[in-house]
């Protein structure tokens, strides 16, 4: 038996989706180390990566790991120069990078069957992720591996004249899971004046990391000093940007939403209304309770069309400013 071939694995990423050291850890149960050793090498950064791998190829077999965008991972294979095989997985926002990994191993081993082993091997907790450990491409010689150059002319396992077909019948595209979902949610909300609690019901769909819906909110406050009572009443469209900080049960988001509201004040049978236009800009935090079960909270501020008189029997009492800040904490279930 021959030299074991190289087979250089280049991992360009730009939002660090990917742990190399369990990249590696799991293609290593999956890989005969008899037919094949693998060499891992950073590219993020590299100038000239395509004119690299296309010399890498050249040389050897080679398998590249890129995210075109956020949560979207596209994998090339080359065993043979210009013959290239890719996959694209697209991921939730909420599924665990670890999981992320092992899914792009596996579907890297499955893109190399000659060189499997016939029973994998059991998976190791992998070294902790040091990037230092990890070359980039071009710091070191490709094809040589802890300073033992390894032969890569021996011939591959795929024989020339068995290429098969061109290289579009070859390329599979492995369409993205269904990531979106509806969500409802109960709340309470309050804001720094008037100084009154108040309730809101929304629902929303969600599309991976962006949500769009509609919700609607009423609130109460007394002005003791006229002994007056503001109502509050909207309805808004909202949207809200979320992503997960690295733990599936911790979400992050911006929301923002737009729309009609109403203001009444009354002191005994007199009363005076007023519509406005209300919008709001809310950073918010959600933990997950249960399974589609979250809490969350926001505070951020709120913005009307302009201040909002509060009359009296004909005789202005006070006035809604302009921006006031506000804090809702609530139940959602689904996304």
């Amino acid at each position: 038996m021959g030299a074991p071939v190289t087979l250089l694995l280049i991992v360009s990423l730009t939002g660090g989706e990917v742990r190399l050291e369990q990249l590696r850890a799991t293609l290593r149960t999956q890989l005969d180390p008899a037919l094949v050793r693998l060499v891992v090498r950073r590219a993020d950064g590299v100038q000239n990566l395509e004119q690299m791998i296309d010399e890498a190829a050249a040389k050897g077999p080679v398998a590249v790991v890129t995210n075109p965008r956020r949560g979207s991972f596209k994998i090339k294979v080359a065993l043979q120069p210009d013959r290239w095989v890719s996959r694209v997985f697209t991921f939730a926002a909420g599924d665990p990078i670890r999981e992320r990994n092992r899914t792009v191993a596996l579907a890297i081993a499955t893109m190399t069957p000659d060189w499997r082993l016939a029973e994998p091997l059991p998976e190791l907790e992998p070294a902790p992720e040091e990037a230092g450990l990890v070359p980039r491409l071009g710091e070191a010689e490709p094809f040589v591996d802890a300073g033992v150059p390894v032969a890569v002319e021996a011939p591959l396992p795929v024989e020339p004249a068995d290429a098969g077909p061109p290289l579009e019948a070859l390329v599979v595209v492995t369409p993205p899971p269904a990531s979106g979902g509806f969500g409802v949610d109960a709340a309470f909300a309050g804001s720094t004046w008037p100084l009154g609690l108040g309730g809101q019901l929304g629902g929303h769909y969600c599309a991976t990391s962006l949500c769009v819906g509609v919700r609607v909110r009423g609130q109460r406050a007394s002005l003791g000093e006229v002994n007056a009572v503001v109502l509050r009443a909207g309805a808004q469209a909202l949207g809200r940007l979320q992503t997960t900080l690295g733990w599936p049960w911790l979400k992050a988001a911006v929301q923002v939403s737009i729309g009609p509201g109403w203001v009444q004040a009354q002191r005994g049978e007199q009363s005076r209304s007023r519509w406005q236009f209300e919008a709001d800009l809310a950073p918010e935090l959600s933990v997950r309770l249960f399974p589609s079960v979250w809490l969350f909270v926001q505070a951020g501020v709120g913005l009307t069309s302009g201040p909002t008189p509060i009359f009296v029997n004909d005789a202005q009492v006070s006035a809604l400013p302009i921006v006031a800040g506000q804090g809702i904490a609530g139940i959602r279930l689904g996304r």
